[in-house]
């Protein structure tokens, strides 16, 4: 299943330009995040060093979150005990802060059906009786954003 998702993230996610200008909200100054990212394609990053810049999610303007988003569920999906927490800090920042209606508002309705299938891993992968709840509810709240797919008629 894994597999199969990561596809789905490459698939979905592939051709985004690189945010330029500031990478963190006016709110948040976070310097780390700025540097370390800016000017960087999500493809570049490893698990190792994602997982030491995961607070980064909580300082990213909107679109450097969409941007930088799939290389953290990459790494998640590809090394989760070097990922830690992500999937966790992924979970929370797409479903309980203030800026989730903005962020989810950016992505694409095959950006949201990935995240969606992330999610099923995740609690797939995690069936312990917390996280696994954790992550389909997760699930749960990004379905209910994405948008029926056009109908073609004939």
């Amino acid at each position: 299943m894994g597999k199969l998702v990561e596809i789905k993230i490459v698939n979905a996610f592939s051709g985004g330009s690189i945010p330029k200008g500031k990478l963190c909200s006016a709110k948040y100054d976070y310097e780390d995040a700025h540097r370390c990212f800016i000017g960087t394609s999500w493809e570049e990053h490893d698990a190792l060093f994602l997982r030491e810049h995961e607070s980064s999610l909580n300082f990213f303007t909107a679109e450097a979150f969409c941007y930088y988003l799939p290389a953290f569920m990459m790494a998640e999906l590809k090394e989760p005990k070097i990922a830690d927490i992500i999937a966790e800090g992924i979970a929370f920042h797409l479903t309980s802060t203030p800026f989730t209606k903005e962020r989810i508002s950016l992505f694409s309705r095959d950006q949201l059906l990935a995240i969606v299938a992330f999610f099923k891993c995740c609690a797939a992968r995690y069936n312990d009786g917390v996280y696994d709840i954790c992550f389909s509810k997760a699930a749960d709240e990004i379905r209910k954003s994405i948008k029926p797919a056009n109908k073609k008629t004939s």
